[in-house]
């Protein structure tokens, strides 16, 4: 049987395009769509949830190591404390020979009247004379003495000694490890 297209009586008949198909074909078309993204958001969810385990299963894997680089650190740190403590120990000086030293470079008229050794490891002198350039030229011995540097004089005053005045001199220097 041959269909002849031009008559209009034997063309099938098209649905008229109303509005309410125009919606309800956009409607169907929108949620699709978003059918479709909330279907691939949850695959997407799961897929991270799923590797966010994983980590979860390494990290707890891993803790007991953490747990022993941690216990290493801390060994670590109290051997370079006591590595600092032996090295301090075996450069510091040696005291009776810097007080030695002081006492050697002491000149004629020249008196100590107090030694102390201050926490940086410095030395602080003070002596008392009735002739003041016995001071001076014990600073120049201490300057010249071996172990000893940055001699300087830090503070001299008068001072009432025995009934007389004294010239009193305080002098300080950094003591040279050994």
């Amino acid at each position: 049987m041959a269909v002849d297209l031009l008559r209009p009586a034997l063309r099938p008949a098209r649905p008229k395009v109303t509005t309410a198909r125009l919606v309800a074909t956009v409607d169907l078309a929108v949620s699709g769509i978003v059918l479709a993204l909330a279907l691939a958001i949850g695959v997407q969810w799961f897929l991270v949830q799923r590797t966010l385990d994983g980590y979860d299963a390494e990290a707890a894997a891993l803790q007991p190591r953490w747990s022993a680089v941690r216990s290493d650190v801390q060994q670590i740190q109290r051997l370079r404390r006591d590595v600092n403590a032996l090295q301090t120990a075996f450069t510091a000086p040696e005291w009776i020979d810097v007080f030695e030293a002081v006492r050697a470079a002491m000149p004629p008229g020249l008196w100590l009247f107090k030694v102390s050794v201050i926490d940086t490891g410095a030395l602080e002198v003070t002596v008392r004379t009735t002739q003041p350039p016995a001071a001076a030229q014990f600073i120049q011995r201490l300057q010249a003495t071996p172990g000893l540097r940055d001699v300087r004089l830090v503070l001299t005053e008068t001072v009432r000694a025995a009934g007389a005045d004294v010239s009193q001199a305080t002098i300080a220097a950094q003591v040279a490890p050994r």
